[in-house]
């Protein structure tokens, strides 16, 4: 029987084009191949550098930054919580902002290192540095002179200001090197060595407890060990001074009871840190007889002066 030629270039042609499938899924499995090989491209990106997260305990100053930014709890001096919504915008990333503060910063002044305390910080767990806005600095009289590296105010240097990678910085503080930190976290197959010291000293690291417990600290502590005695140890103070049935004063002067208000008044002078106005002192005066106090917050100590000759002032006219 003979083949028909119809039929013979119909199958030829399905053979063709079952060929040129096979070649481009061949091609595409290749293609498919080469891409996982090759490295993924990120999909997000920071305004910063590589060199960045070095900067995470430093204090940059920030031309950009309306706020003050501080990224560490340690430092952070707590003053008021964060209402609902308060944010920091940084590129495409927002942060929430924890709290607002204070937070003294070390700076290198023309006489040596000085600290200086920045207020109304946003506090900002998580951010990969610490700021300090130029905006706030220009606000306060004090300029950036990046020819000089410094802050001036009124042509007087404020500061110095050191340049640390594409950042400058108000405050440098370099992260442990790697090798270093895993050196202090390295394991050892040496047994512990025991923890040994005095009855007196178990007696003032544990909390002051009686001899009976000292008496029993090896029995039930491992590795403690009471070098002396616990029946010929000394009574320390506190233990004294707490089971004392009476305490007699030894102060000679009288107290003189006031007989009229504001006739004996007591006076107190007490050092704060600095407030949202720059005060940083109070003289408190309370009246014997009323109980009555008057405060009176002031910038500098040498005010002190001028405050009480105003309460004086006051007690004449009252």
């Amino acid at each position: 029987m003979k083949k028909s030629p119809i039929l013979r270039k119909t199958v030829e042609g399905k053979q063709r084009q079952a060929k040129q499938r096979s070649k481009r899924s061949s091609e595409t499995a290749g293609e498919t191949a080469e891409q996982q090989d090759r490295p993924s491209a990120p999909i997000a990106s920071f305004a910063v550098d590589i060199n960045s997260y070095e900067l995470r305990d430093t204090w940059i100053l920030d031309s950009g930054a309306n706020s003050h930014v501080c990224n560490d709890r340690r430092r952070f001096k707590f003053v008021r919580m964060a209402a609902e919504g308060e944010e920091l915008i940084a590129g495409k990333s927002v942060y929430p902002i924890e709290a607002f503060g204070s937070v003294l910063v070390t700076i290198q002044s023309p006489n040596g290192p000085a600290r200086i305390e920045l207020l109304d910080v946003a506090l900002v767990p998580g951010f990969f540095t610490n700021t300090a806005s130029l905006h706030r600095f220009t606000a306060k009289g004090v300029h950036w002179d990046t020819q000089k590296q410094r802050l001036h105010q009124d042509g007087k240097t404020f500061c110095y200001i050191q340049r640390v990678g594409d950042h400058w910085a108000l405050e440098h503080i370099a992260l442990p090197t790697e090798r270093g930190a895993i050196s202090s976290y390295a394991s050892s197959r040496d047994p512990r060595k025991n923890i040994e010291a005095t009855a007196e000293r178990w007696h003032a690291l544990l909390g002051h407890p009686g001899n009976d417990a000292l008496a029993h600290l090896q029995e039930n502590v491992i590795e403690a060990v009471v070098t002396s005695p616990t029946s010929k140890r000394t009574p320390c103070e506190p233990c004294a001074l707490s089971r004392a049935q009476r305490v007699i004063s030894r102060r000679s002067e009288v107290s003189e009871a006031a007989e009229t208000p504001l006739a004996r008044v007591a006076y107190d002078l007490i050092s704060l840190d600095m407030a949202y106005n720059e005060n940083k002192w109070i003289s408190h005066f309370r009246c014997y007889f009323t109980g009555m106090d008057f405060v009176y917050s002031h910038t500098k100590k040498s005010q002190t002066v001028e405050v009480i000759e105003k309460f004086l002032n006051t007690v004449k006219t009252r």
